[in-house]
């Protein structure tokens, strides 16, 4: 019995053995590749993610600074826009040194403002470790070329040349690439500022006509002051908050607190606003805000949304009260004197009358 029960008991055979290695070789083999695939392609994934957090980033950065980050320490100033470090920035998910190429293309304008457009690219070799030649796409030694070879987009030309090539930028093989411009954001801009245009426009349309009627009603059947009893003097003035360069001549003082064109001597009262279009531009910035209020507007109405001053704040707009008529040969002509017609209030994002066509402010 007892010799029965150790029979029963003994291990497998070396056959067996065999048979399950072999099975366990053939699982082994069959699982490895698609194994291999799968981690693959999760950091294939896991770089795709982060390319397109540092894109965030960069828009980030663009929209604070109007400027792309230095080409020099590009990952060290972007790591202040998101949760990626420099480091984990300047190396992509296989320890290879990404790629950015930088352009601002400076030669565009709306309405007469310069407006850059700036454009980059963040490169990486994929998990060969080998970056790939493409149409604008410098490689040198299976790594990516200094910017200054000449044949990165960025290099290009004219910056026509240069939207072209960025338009066509696509990376080769399993090098992985992101895209950024801000000329969506500058468009944006470009129409919010046309609306604020609008808006401060009509308002002071809709102030004129108030303080016009305040005249008219304050001169009916006053034979008393002055400035009532010239026919058709009323109908030139004009009721806009004041904007310089103003022209000598009084206008009728004391109708109302925010007086005509004109102040007494060329000189407003205390409580008076009026832009000065030939000061510094912190103090036509403020003389906007003042003015934005005096409308009933927010005060970022004062400025463009599109372009910056030298003190990388919003550039104020040029308002002018009483502008200079344009000639028929596209010239200025001469301001309107305190009794000839006048023409409507103009708003500018620019005080240059030798443009073309001039500003004639």
């Amino acid at each position: 019995m007892l010799q029965n029960t150790l029979t029963n008991r003994r291990g497998f055979s070396l056959a067996e053995m065999v048979l399950v290695v072999a099975v366990l070789a053939i699982l082994l083999g069959i699982s490895t590749p698609s194994l291999f695939g799968f981690i693959k392609q999760r950091d294939i994934q896991t770089e795709e993610n982060t390319l397109q957090e540092m894109r965030r980033a960069l828009q980030a950065y663009v929209a604070d600074k109007n400027a792309l980050p230095p080409a020099a320490s590009w990952a060290t100033a972007l790591a202040g826009y998101t949760n990626l470090s420099a480091a984990e920035m300047g190396q992509d998910q296989w320890g290879t040194a990404r790629a950015y190429v930088p352009f601002t293309d400076t030669t565009r304008t709306i309405q007469g403002a310069p407006v850059p457009i700036n454009y980059a690219t963040i490169l990486s070799a994929g998990p060969n470790r080998l970056a790939a030649a493409a149409a604008g796409i410098a490689v040198a030694s299976d790594a990516f070329a200094p910017l200054v070879n000449t044949t990165w987009w960025a290099a290009q030309t004219t910056p026509a040349l240069v939207v072209a090539s960025f338009g066509a930028l696509a990376a080769r093989e399993d090098d992985l690439m992101v895209k950024f411009t801000d000329y969506p954001e500058k468009l944006e801009r470009y129409n919010l500022t046309l609306q604020r245009m609008d808006r401060v426009a009509n308002a002071v349309e809709s102030v004129s006509r108030v303080r016009y009627s305040e005249v008219v009603a304050y001169c009916s059947g006053n034979t008393t002051d002055v400035n009532c009893t010239t026919p058709g003097t009323i109908e030139k003035w004009v009721y806009y908050p004041i904007g310089l360069p103003t022209a000598g001549g009084a206008s009728a003082a004391g109708l109302h607190r925010y007086e005509a064109i004109y102040a007494a001597a060329g000189t407003p009262a205390s409580d008076q606003v009026q832009v000065n279009n030939g000061g510094t531009e912190a103090q036509r910035r403020a003389d906007m805000v003042k003015l934005m209020r005096l409308l009933g507007l927010p005060d970022d109405f004062c400025c463009s949304a599109l372009e910056l001053a030298s003190d990388n704040l919003p550039k104020a707009f040029y308002y002018f009260s009483n502008p200079r008529p344009r000639g028929i040969s596209g010239g200025c002509s001469t301001r309107p004197g305190f009794t000839d017609q006048k023409l409507p209030a103009r708003l500018g994002t620019q005080n240059n009358d030798a443009a073309s066509p001039p500003t004639c402010g």
